[in-house]
C-alpha cells in the first residue's frame, strides 16, 4: 500500500549514512567525466529576465565501475514540487511565517544509464553528484567525496531488504472524501477502470526543531534534503502511473509544536492530532511526514498508522533523522503496491505541477 511504501523510503532515507545503512555492500572510487551535450536553446523556457540557469537542463556523465562503463543521462526534474509550494518558518517570536518561493533553478535531476533498458536514476548535483542509480535489479548510492561533480565519488551497491506492505486498499478514490479501509480482494471492480489513469500523492514534510538545528546552516541545507527524498519517491512512482508532488513544507525553527516523547506511539499520536487540528486547516495535502532527532536513543527508524492514508486523522508518520548527514536520495524498493492499491490515489488533477 502506498503510504507505507512511501513511510519505508522516507526511513530510508534519514537511514543513509554511506557504509552505515543496512544492505550495503562495500564501495568504490570513482571518477565522474562529465561528457559535452550538444543542446538546443528552448526559447519557451527562457525567463523574462533572460537570466541564464546555474544548473543545465540536460547532463551526461560517464562513470567508470568496475569493467563496466555507464552513461548517466539526467534530465531535471519538474514534477516533484506542487504549484501551490509553500514553506513555513517561525520566528524568534514563534511567529509563523509562510512564504510561496518561485523555484526558477534547482540541481535535482532523473534519469536513466544509456544502452540499458532497464534502468533509473534519481541525482543531485548541487555539490558533487549525490543520490541513486540502478541497472536492472543491482541498486547503487553515489556520493562526493569532495564538492565537485567531476572529483572522486563513491559508489556503494545497495542490496534491498525490506518488508512487504499490507496489500489493503481505500474504498474513495478522493483523500478529501471519507473512505474506509477495506480488503483490496472486495475492489476487483475498479481494477480496470482506474489502472491506466494517472494518480496523484500531494506530500507535506515537517522538521522539528532538533532537525532544523542540525541542518541550518547553509540556509537551505534542509530544503534540499526534502527535496531530494520527494524527488527520490517521485521517480519511484512515477513507473507506476503515480505522482508525487511536495506541495509545502514546515520547519520549527523557533520550537516544537508538539510534545516528541521517546514512546513512539505518543509521538506520533501527538503528531496526528496536530496536523488534523492545525495544519489542514491552512493546508491541504494527502499525506505528511515529520522528521524527528529527539529520540535518537530508540532503535526504531520511525512509525506509522497501517492504512492511515485511508483516514485523515492518520495519514501522517514519523521519522528518525539521524544525528550525522543525511544523503539526499537513496534506493529503496517499491514494497509490494498492487493494482488494488492504486485504487487509493488521486484520479483527477490537482495542484501539482511543472516548475516554470
Amino acid at each position: 500500500m502506498f503510504p507505507t511504501g512511501i513511510f519505508l523510503m522516507s526511513v530510508l532515507i534519514s537511514q543513509m549514512q554511506g557504509r552505515g545503512i543496512v544492505g550495503v555492500e562495500g564501495q568504490e572510487l570513482v571518477h565522474p567525466k562529465k561528457l559535452s551535450l550538444l543542446q538546443k536553446r528552448d526559447l519557451e523556457r527562457i525567463h523574462d529576465s533572460d537570466t541564464p540557469e546555474e544548473y543545465e537542463e540536460e547532463l551526461l556523465y560517464e562513470i567508470k565501475l568496475g569493467r563496466k562503463t555507464l552513461t548517466l543521462h539526467l534530465l531535471k526534474a519538474r514534477e516533484f514540487l506542487a504549484l501551490n509550494y509553500s514553506e513555513t518558518y517561525y520566528n524568534i517570536k514563534r511567529e509563523m511565517v509562510t512564504r510561496h518561493p518561485q523555484i526558477l533553478d534547482h540541481c535535482f535531476y532523473q534519469g536513466s544509464i544509456i544502452h540499458e533498458f532497464d534502468s533509473a536514476a534519481s541525482i543531485s548535483t548541487c555539490n558533487g553528484l549525490r543520490g541513486f542509480f540502478r541497472v536492472n535489479d543491482q541498486r547503487y548510492l553515489i556520493e562526493p567525496v569532495k564538492y565537485s561533480d567531476e572529483g572522486d565519488h563513491l559508489v556503494f551497491k545497495y542490496n534491498v531488504k525490506a518488508p512487504y506492505a499490507t496489500n489493503y486498499s481505500c474504498e474513495g478514490l478522493n483523500f478529501t472524501k471519507k473512505s474506509t479501509l477495506i480488503d483490496a480482494k472486495n475492489i476487483e471492480e475498479h481494477k480496470v477502470e482506474d489502472y491506466h489513469k494517472e494518480k496523484f500523492i500531494e506530500l507535506f514534510v515537517v522538521a522539528d526543531e532538533f532537525v532544523y538545528r542540525r541542518n541550518s546552516k547553509p540556509q537551505n541545507k534542509l530544503r534540499k534534503r526534502i527535496w531530494g527524498m520527494v524527488n527520490f519517491v517521485n521517480m519511484i512512482y512515477k513507473a507506476l502511473n503515480i505522482r508525487v508532488t511536495l506541495t509545502g513544507m514546515e520547519i520549527w525553527s523557533a520550537g516544537d509544536e508538539i510534545e516528541i516523547v521517546s514512546n513512539l506511539e505518543s509521538t506520533l499520536l501527538h503528531f496526528s492530532t496536530w496536523q488534523e487540528t492545525v495544519l489542514k486547516k491552512r493546508k491541504d495535502f494527502d499525506h505528511v511526514i515529520l522528521l524527528s532527532g529527539k529520540w535518537l536513543y530508540t532503535s526504531m527508524q520511525g512509525i506509522a498508522y497501517p492504512g492511515g492514508i485511508c483516514q485523515t486523522l492518520r495519514s501522517c508518520s514519523v521519522v528518525k533523522h539521524p544525528c550525522n548527514k543525511i544523503q539526499q536520495m537513496q534506493p529503496n524498493p517499491i514494497p509490494a503496491i498492487s493494482e488494488e492499491s492504486e485504487t487509493s490515489m488521486h484520479t483527477q488533477q490537482p495542484t501539482s505541477g511543472r516548475i516554470q
